[in-house]
Parts: structure tokens; sequence; C-alpha cells
């Protein structure tokens, strides 16, 4: 069986794993409209949404399907037209080159955010300050992180700044 292009998804009903598959998969289990109180997630991205939300699949084959790459609307304003066909290469190549640098930037800062994490959880779990301080990190205020570091002993507050720098730098 081919590799498929099409989002996959899984429904929750409380703390249970009602269904998980295809946009089709999942409103044939559950009906257009779902059942109350199902929560709906996009497996590789975790955002929720519901099934009205949840975009057809076109069965055009547009795009070069064999190499993974599926062509879609991108609506943008005549001035990031002009811009983007006066790039070496043009549109497509010059926006993939864009999400791929902005992939790599979110990729940075996760890691970075969840190093940090680790160690600070593992030194410092229990020390005053500690759940303020994981806050600062994951919202990216570099002043409430270090704020609610100060006090912990110097060689741990200078390890986690060093291991958070790349969260704080958007």
């Amino acid at each position: 069986m081919g590799k498929t292009t099409e989002d996959r998804y899984t429904a929750f009903f409380g703390g249970l794993k009602i269904a998980s598959g295809t946009r089709k998969e999942l409103t044939d289990a559950l009906g257009k409209n779902g059942i109350g109180q199902v929560l709906v997630f996009n497996d590789i991205t975790g955002e929720q949404t519901d099934l009205g939300e949840i975009p057809a699949v076109s069965t055009a084959k547009r795009g070069r399907p064999r190499l993974g790459v599926v062509s879609r609307e991108v609506s943008l304003l005549p001035k990031q037209w002009r811009w983007l066909s006066r790039q070496e290469g043009g549109a497509s190549e010059t926006l993939r080159r864009l999400v791929d640098e902005a992939m790599k930037e979110a990729d940075r800062q996760t890691n970075a955010q969840e190093a940090c994490y680790r160690a600070m959880t593992a030194l410092c779990g229990n020390r005053l300050g500690y759940e303020e301080a994981v806050r600062g990190l994951f919202a990216g205020d570099r002043d409430k992180f270090s704020e609610n570091i100060k006090e912990w002993p110097k060689d741990i507050s200078a390890f986690l700044l060093r291991l958070a720098e790349e969260a704080f730098n958007k």
C-alpha cells in the first residue's frame, strides 16, 4: 500500500481514544457532526479541530504526488506575489526554502526548551520558582525565566541559561 499525503486525526471522548484515521474515516465512524464532547486532534500538529473544520482532500492529481509534493492554495497580497516572482527559482522554490528555514528555527527553539526543561526538572524540580521558570521558558520570556532561577546555585543557573539560549532567540 502506498504512502498517503492525507492528514490523519484522532478523536477522544473524555480520556478514551474512540477513533483514528483520515477525515473520511472519522466522519464515517462519528457521523458528519461527530458526537457531543468529542475532541479531535491533527496527528501531526496536535492542533484541536472539529470534523467540520477538517479540510476535504482533493482527488485531483496536482503537484508531484510520487515525490510527496501536493499543490494547495496559497493566498498572498499582490506585493508579496511581486516579491516572490523576483526571487531566483520562482515562487514555489522560494516558499519551500522559507518554510524549511522557519521549521529549522522552530526546531532549534523547541529543542532548546525541551533540553533546558529536562535538566531543570532533574536539577531543580523542587526549588522555589521552578514552576514560574518553566512558564517563562516555554513562553520565551527570558526575563521571567532569569528572575525565577537567580537564587539557584550559580553553576546551575548558568548551565540552564546556556541550554535555554535558543529558546529566547526569536
